[in-house]
């Protein structure tokens, strides 16, 4: 009783809203509880996320399995967490190429961090996107990056902002009690 079976809907539709729903799967010690999401996107599609409780790699596993989604809202801690894993990725990397003797002087990259750098392209844009749109802006201020120094600057401030509470024209916001992914 109170428990519902693993196949039940675990989304709820809202004529012109998406709530998103949780619901605990397994318990483990190490990293607590594994929860399943059901995300409906805006194109109809329905997409599932899985998280182990407030264990922080599960934040980049999280942007990774959505690295075509450049529809919805990601969190700060999402997009910080995601940052974060592929600055220590990329120093690892780094240090494994000059090791190697991958490392290339010339181009200033070595073939195991150009590699990585590649794969994490499109999952990179498509979370800054998510960020973006997270605060009400539009996914092509991304194109500010390009702007020499002042565009770093922006984007950094807007990657900083704290999320628009309620809904907003990209989807319900992520730090709600039944959007979050926990």
């Amino acid at each position: 009783m109170g428990l519902r079976p693993f196949f039940m809907p675990l989304f709820t539709r809202v004529p012109g809203r998406v709530i998103l729903r949780t619901s605990p799967i397994r318990r483990s010690e190490k990293f607590g509880t594994l929860q399943h999401a059901t995300m409906s996107l805006p194109n109809g599609r329905k997409a599932l996320t899985e998280r182990w409780g407030d264990f922080e790699l599960s934040w980049y596993l999280e942007a990774l399995k959505k690295y075509t989604v450049f529809s919805g809202r990601s969190r700060r801690r999402e997009y910080w967490y995601f940052v974060l894993f592929n600055i220590i990725v990329g120093i690892v990397l780094a240090g494994i190429d000059a090791l190697l003797g991958t490392f290339s002087s010339a181009s200033n990259i070595g073939l195991l961090s150009g590699i990585y750098s590649l794969a994490v392209l499109i999952p990179s844009l498509a979370v800054t996107v998510r960020r973006l749109h997270d605060i009400d802006r539009s996914g092509w201020w991304i194109l500010i990056g390009l702007v020499p120094l002042i565009g770093g600057i922006v984007l950094l401030v807007f990657a900083l902002l704290d999320s628009t509470p309620g809904s907003n024209q990209y989807g319900p916001n992520p730090k709600g009690a039944t959007a979050r992914v926990a």
